[in-house]
C-alpha cells in the first residue's frame, strides 16, 4: 500500500471512530447529569437522588446528594465561630429578603448564614431554605449538622403542604417505616412547591401524621432540639379564620400540646385574635418586623 492510499484509509476510519465516539458522547450528555459543584456523574434520567434544579443563567443544574446538602449548609461549620450559641432553620421566613422586607436589620455572617441582634445582646442565627419540606433529607442532615455546633437549635417546622408532591412516596412507605432514611426523602423542593389538588382530607391527613412521626425522630436523635410552629400558628389564627383544610389534631394548639417541653409558644406573647394581625405581613406568614421581635424573645428564652 502506498503512502496516498494509507493517508486516505487513516482519514476514513478516523472519521469512523470519531463518528462513534461523538455519538456516545453525545448520549451520555443526554442520560448522565454532571454534579455542578464536585463532576460526581449521575446515570440516571432524571437524575435521582440529587438535586436538579435552575442555575443563575436557568439552565438546568445538577447537584449530588452530598454537594446538595453543602449547597445550603454553607457556613455552619465556621459561623460558631462568631460565639452565637443558638440557630434557627426554618423556611423563607429567615432569608435575606424577608428580613429586608419586613425591615429588620441583620448582619451577613458567612454562607447562608445570617445574625439577629436580640434585645439580651445574645447572638441569633437564622438560616432559612425556601419551602422546606418537613419530611426532606435535607431538613434532617441540616439540623444533624447544626446541632454537633450550636449549643441549641430552634427548627421552624414548616406548612405540612410543603413538598405534597411526594404524598404517593409518602403512602408507600406505609407505617412500619422508622429508619431516617426512609422517613425522610431525597426529593427536590423549591418555591412554591405545593400542588393544590394534592390537597384533599386523606392526602393531608397522611401529611400530618407522617410529619409527626419525622418530629418525633428529630426528637429522639437530636433532645435539644425546640419546635416554632409558626407556618402552623398563621394557618391556625388566620383573622380570615383558621385553615379548614388542616385537621383539629394537626393544627397549633395540638402540637404544642404534643410537644409542650420542646415547644416556643407564640401564644405567650399575643393572643389567637392578634397574632396575624401583629406578626404576619403576607399570606404565607413572613413575620413583620414585630414578628421578628417575638422570635427574637422567643430564642432568648430558648437559648
Amino acid at each position: 500500500m502506498d503512502r496516498l492510499h494509507f493517508h486516505h484509509l487513516f482519514r476514513s476510519r478516523w472519521r469512523v471512530l470519531m463518528t462513534i465516539a461523538w455519538s456516545s458522547a453525545s448520549y451520555l450528555c443526554i442520560n448522565c447529569y454532571i454534579c455542578v459543584n464536585c463532576g460526581k456523574a449521575s446515570h440516571t434520567s432524571p437524575a435521582s437522588p440529587g438535586y436538579l434544579g435552575r442555575g443563575p443563567l436557568s439552565e438546568e443544574v445538577w447537584r449530588c446528594l452530598d454537594c446538595w446538602v453543602d449547597f445550603y449548609a454553607r457556613g455552619l461549620n465556621v459561623a460558631t465561630a462568631r460565639r452565637a450559641r443558638i440557630l434557627t432553620l426554618g423556611p423563607s421566613h429567615f432569608e435575606r429578603k424577608a428580613l429586608r422586607a419586613a425591615g429588620l436589620p441583620f448582619t451577613e455572617v458567612t454562607g447562608n448564614i445570617l445574625e439577629m441582634e436580640s434585645s439580651s445582646y445574645q447572638e441569633q442565627h437564622l438560616l432559612g431554605v425556601p419551602s422546606l419540606p418537613v419530611y426532606n433529607q435535607i431538613t434532617l442532615h441540616l439540623l444533624r449538622r447544626a446541632y454537633k455546633v450550636y449549643d441549641q437549635v430552634v427548627w421552624c417546622v414548616s406548612n405540612w403542604f410543603f413538598g405534597n408532591k411526594d404524598i404517593e412516596r409518602l403512602r408507600a412507605l406505609g407505617k412500619g417505616t422508622s429508619e431516617a432514611e426512609d422517613l425522610f426523602l431525597w426529593s427536590d423542593f423549591c418555591a412554591g412547591n405545593v400542588q393544590r389538588q394534592l390537597i384533599t382530607p386523606e392526602n393531608t391527613e397522611l401529611l400530618v401524621e407522617h410529619s409527626v412521626r419525622c418530629i418525633d425522630f428529630i426528637l429522639d436523635e437530636m433532645p435539644r432540639t425546640k419546635l416554632l410552629f409558626w407556618c402552623l400558628a398563621k394557618r391556625s389564627f388566620n383573622r380570615q379564620g383558621p385553615s379548614k383544610q388542616i385537621p383539629v389534631h394537626g393544627q397549633y394548639e395540638a402540637m404544642i400540646n404534643r410537644y409542650q417541653d420542646h415547644c416556643l409558644d407564640i401564644l405567650k406573647y399575643h393572643s389567637k385574635e392578634s397574632f396575624d394581625r401583629i406578626c404576619c405581613q403576607d399570606r404565607s406568614g413572613h413575620p413583620t418586623i414585630e414578628g421578628y421581635q417575638t422570635i427574637s424573645q422567643l430564642l432568648d428564652e430558648a437559648g
